[in-house]
């Protein structure tokens, strides 16, 4: 059964001393002792007079406010035959005087000395004075019907408080009775403090990079070297800023303003390749670049797999598996060339001029 049911906006339905509903409509505080459970936090307060402080949450806190009397309009799960219809007035009038209308409908009761006696000759007691049990009686006991077995009554109020202990400090669910739900490693946590909030995503990378990376002996960083689509790559990059209009793939070398523009084997002032671009980036936008690693571009990259890679001398921005071959252009090793029309991009800072 749940023990959301619906609660209706900007307010709470009450369960006996304890207020169930979204945590947002919580009311303020001024009642002592006064109980709330969030439904969706699934945090379980109680009221100081002044302030809401948790007791329970989670698992623990679902259970204790199942304990809790609630309004029968919000409770789930119950079909339309589980509840018989009322008996009207002129029913319960002819039931009872079905009843008394019997002969013998109660059988007079036993008197305390008919009671000891027969308990005698059953065996549950030595005598009619002591009323010892024996050691050795045996009772027989008759299992009833599911449909014969009483109706377990709900806690009241005052029950239910008892139950809970004041602020939930006796119940055996508290935060710090973990054995007694299962968790045996669950033993170090504190009343005050069990839980620390969890990071958000920008505290989780900021205390990685605080941190640094540090890989134990056998342990590296693997790069995917057979891409399976065109256009994508695996490696080490950088984000740095364009000077000029740039797409994917093409090869750039660092100007003298900091940013990145396409590469020309002709002449040293526009070389060498330090990165490849892996998408379109506007001039003077930053964008990332890869450094080190693989690269797949299907249209681009028509090589031979096991050629090497140099910066071309005819295409601004592009990679070839020919060195250039006129008098004062720059041969720079690039990388290898891979199946699949990807490259191993790796590039040699070392520049040779065509003589």
């Amino acid at each position: 059964m749940s023990i959301t049911g619906t609660v209706p906006p900007g307010s709470y339905v009450t369960y006996g001393l304890l207020a169930a509903g979204l945590a947002a409509n919580r009311p303020a505080p001024g009642i002592v002792d006064r109980w709330y459970f969030s439904t969706d936090s699934l945090v379980m307060d109680y009221d100081t007079g002044v302030a809401w402080v948790e007791a329970v949450r989670g698992e623990a806190a679902i259970r204790l406010a199942q304990l809790a009397e609630r309004a029968h309009g919000s409770l789930t799960g119950i079909g339309a035959a589980d509840h018989h219809a009322r008996y009207t007035n002129a029913e319960a009038d002819g039931r009872i005087a079905l009843h008394a209308a019997i002969a013998a409908a109660h059988h007079i009761k036993y008197l305390d000395s008919e009671a000891k006696a027969a308990a005698v000759q059953a065996g549950a007691i030595t005598d009619g004075v002591t009323k010892a049990p024996t050691h050795d009686a045996v009772y027989p006991v008759a299992l009833l019907a599911a449909a014969a077995l009483p109706a377990v009554n709900r806690y009241d109020d005052d029950e239910a408080v008892a139950a809970m202990g004041a602020k939930a400090d006796a119940n055996p669910l508290h935060h710090d009775k973990a054995e007694e739900w299962g968790a045996t490693e669950h033993t170090a946590i504190g009343d005050d403090a069990p839980h620390h909030a969890k990071y958000t995503n920008a505290e989780a990378v900021s205390a990685v990079e605080a941190a640094g990376l540090a890989l134990a002996s056998g342990k590296n960083i693997k790069l995917i070297s057979a891409l399976t689509a065109n256009q994508t790559w695996s490696g080490l990059t950088a984000i740095l800023t364009a000077g000029e209009a740039l797409t994917i793939g093409q090869a750039c070398y660092m100007k003298s303003d900091g940013k990145m523009w396409k590469s020309l084997a002709t002449g040293v002032a526009t070389m060498p390749v330090v990165a490849l671009a892996t998408g379109t980036i506007a001039g003077d936008a930053a964008g990332e670049f890869l450094l080190v690693g693989f690269f797949r571009e299907d249209t681009v990259f028509d090589f031979t797999a096991g050629d090497m890679l140099y910066a071309s001398e005819d295409t601004a921005g592009a990679l070839k598996n020919a060195s250039p071959t006129t008098t004062g252009e720059q041969v720079q090793v690039c990388g290898k060339c891979f199946p699949g029309h990807s490259i191993y991009f790796n590039p040699s800072l070392e520049l040779v001029e065509r003589q």
